[in-house]
């Protein structure tokens, strides 16, 4: 195994330096009121202000028993139907009625935007309630998934395995992107239409055809429905896959070179939190938490050392050195790198020390990150943040952080990046940030005088 060596000393000194930023981190200053006190805030804060109807209103006094991510989720199904429902009865929000949602053509509506069988139970029970006479209720209907086994498709995966290339890799960037494709060609393209998607004749496809589904992604950029990296990773991946197959022969014309590439920025800068936002998530946590010391050190891991969350999920005792201060952070099978720790994380892993090995936060990894991930979204809508992403922007703004007082070197260290590439970009962008910060002011000050 591969260990990274880092300059300990400035890095030490430098997550101290950002530690050290945050007074009362602990939350010595808070009252700790556990998970129960979700409930009623969501309803304060959220379901009274979002929702007019007074038996919607009831329906959610009586579920407040559900645990907190349910109650979100039953929220949002109820802010999403709403949301239809104005769009297509053509009224405000507080003239709609509950006639409207017993309405036979609006439920049908309804059923066809459902997106999981939760979504479908909860609105159900809500229309018992209103309606309890009448047969009414919307129905999920679960998408078919088609067996995408295209020969063509197996070919390109047997070439990539004998490369090593993994599976789930395979996976995410070729045959999820050749399966969209044939589907858009089988609903759009007259040629195609009709056809199985296992049975479609590649030879046939012409780079005209894949440009059109170009455009089409970029439309779904333009709705919000995918991201402007989702979109060039697909028609990268499509040009991946027609060039494997004209390289071995499979196909007569080598179009790859014809299908128009998607330019978009490697790394766009975004706004992260403030030190004044970050105490009040904290804070938040602390509150809110059943297990705040343990909740806070795991969100302190990703902001202040820029753990992943699955490295914290994956965290064990016997990975800490509390005598020297430091951690093995097991980014992969070969590559792992060692860390000082800052003096706030230190502290914060003595008070919670009740065993020797084992992991650090759970013994299920995986179901810690989940339950992580849908705390940190509870959080961070208490604390009022409105940030994209889920983890990863902690993380994000640990280096963001590091880049504003540091060299390369010690970014790249710090943010074990194998290369210095991704640290020089958020050297690059942060500094363009606060270039374009000051010439705002600049403006502003301009038109002042």
């Amino acid at each position: 195994m591969e260990m990274n060596d880092i300059n300990y000393s400035d890095s030490r000194k430098m997550m101290n330096m950002l530690t050290n930023k945050m007074p009362n981190i602990n939350g010595e200053n808070q009252t700790n009121l556990g998970s129960k006190a979700i409930n009623p805030w969501l309803l304060e804060n959220l379901v009274y202000e979002e929702f007019h109807l007074r038996s919607m209103i009831v329906f959610f006094e009586n579920k407040i028993h559900h645990v907190p991510t349910t109650y979100l989720l039953i929220f949002n199904t109820f802010k999403k139907i709403i949301r239809l429902v104005k769009k297509w009865t053509n009224k405000g929000v507080a003239k709609i009625t509950e006639q409207d949602l017993i309405n036979q053509s609006v439920i049908d509506m309804i059923s066809r935007e459902l997106t999981n069988e939760s979504e479908e139970l909860y609105f159900n029970q809500y229309l018992k309630m209103i309606a309890p006479f009448l047969d009414i209720k919307v129905i999920y209907v679960e998408p078919t998934k088609e067996e995408f086994n295209h020969p063509l498709v197996q070919f390109c995966v047997k070439e990539l395995r004998l490369k090593g290339t993994k599976q789930e890799s395979i996976y995410a960037n070729l045959i999820q992107q050749a399966r969209g494709l044939f589907r858009w060609l089988t609903q759009n393209v007259e040629k195609f239409k009709h056809r199985n998607i296992n049975n479609i004749i590649v030879n046939e496809i012409e780079s005209e055809h894949v440009n059109d589904y170009r455009s089409f992604l970029l439309r779904q950029v333009t709705e919000g429905e995918i991201s402007e990296h989702s979109a060039k990773k697909w028609i990268e991946s499509i040009r991946t896959f027609f060039s494997i197959l004209y390289q071995k022969k499979r196909i007569s014309n080598d179009i790859a070179n014809d299908i128009t590439k998607i330019t978009v920025e490697d790394y766009k800068y975004r706004t992260i939190p403030k030190d004044s936002e970050i105490k009040v998530l904290l804070d938040v946590i602390y509150i809110y938490s059943d297990e705040p010391e343990k909740e806070i050190l795991a969100f302190s891991l990703m902001l202040y050392m820029g753990f992943r969350g699955i490295e914290v999920a994956k965290l064990k005792w016997d990975d800490i050195n509390l005598g020297t201060k430091t951690v093995i952070i097991n980014e992969s099978k070969r590559n792992s790198s060692i860390l000082p720790i800052p003096n706030l994380i230190y502290n914060q892993l003595l008070k919670i020390k009740d065993v020797e090995s084992g992991y650090v936060f759970s013994e299920n990894p995986a179901n810690f990150k989940r339950k992580l991930y849908r705390n940190y979204k509870i959080y961070a809508l208490i604390a009022g943040w409105d940030y994209e992403g889920g983890l990863h922007l902690l993380r994000h703004t640990f280096i963001t952080n590091v880049t504003k007082y540091s060299s390369l070197p010690l970014i790249k260290d710090l943010a074990r990046h194998k290369s210095g590439h991704m640290p020089s970009r958020y050297i690059h962008l942060e500094r363009q940030y606060v270039k374009d910060e000051l010439a705002k002011l600049d403006l502003i000050e301009g038109d002042l005088k």
